[in-house]
C-alpha cells in the first residue's frame, strides 16, 4: 500500500499478480485530487496497460468538481490503457450528476467505466468473486 501523507486524498496500491490498482479515497473529493490519483497509479512501474482498477469513494462525502477539472480528469482516464475502472460510491454517491455523467462520458470515449454500490458489485463487474487475500488485507487497511 501507498500512502501519500497526511493530507492525501488517498491510498492505493498496485498488485500486479492481480492485475488491479485498488485506490481509497477519503473526505471531501476534488477533480484535482482525482487527476492526481489517476496520474500517480499510472506513473507506478507495477502499472501496466490492460490492468483494472477499482476506485473506492465509499468513504467521500461529496465530489466538488469544477467545470475545468472535468476534461483533463477524462484526457487521463480515457487513455490509462486500463482494461475496466469500477468506481465504488455510497448510495447516495451513487446518485450523484457527476458519477454517473463521468462513467457515461468516459464509456462514449471507449473506455469500461462503471458506477457500484459496493466492493462485491465492483468485484462482480470485473468478473471476480473476491479479492485475493494480500490485497484484501491492504484493503482493510486504507484509511486507518
Amino acid at each position: 500500500m501507498i500512502r501519500l501523507g497526511i493530507d492525501s486524498a488517498f491510498d492505493y496500491t498496485v498488485d500486479p499478480s492481480a492485475r488491479l490498482a485498488l485506490v481509497a479515497f477519503t473526505g471531501t473529493l476534488t477533480g484535482g485530487q482525482m487527476l492526481a490519483a489517476v496520474q500517480t497509479v499510472h506513473a507506478d512501474p507495477r502499472w501496466q496497460p490492460g490492468f483494472s482498477a477499482i476506485w473506492d469513494c465509499m468513504r467521500v462525502r461529496a465530489h466538488i468538481v469544477a467545470p475545468e477539472e472535468v476534461q483533463p480528469l477524462l484526457d487521463q482516464t480515457a487513455f490509462s490503457e486500463s482494461s475496466m475502472d469500477v468506481l465504488l460510491e455510497t448510495e447516495e454517491l451513487s446518485r450523484n450528476f457527476f458519477s454517473d455523467m463521468f462513467t457515461r462520458q468516459l464509456r462514449a470515449l471507449g473506455k469500461n467505466a462503471w458506477v457500484r454500490e459496493s466492493l462485491d458489485e465492483g468485484l462482480a463487474q470485473l468478473g471476480r468473486e473476491a479479492l485475493p487475500e494480500r490485497l484484501l488485507r491492504v484493503y482493510d487497511e486504507f484509511g486507518d
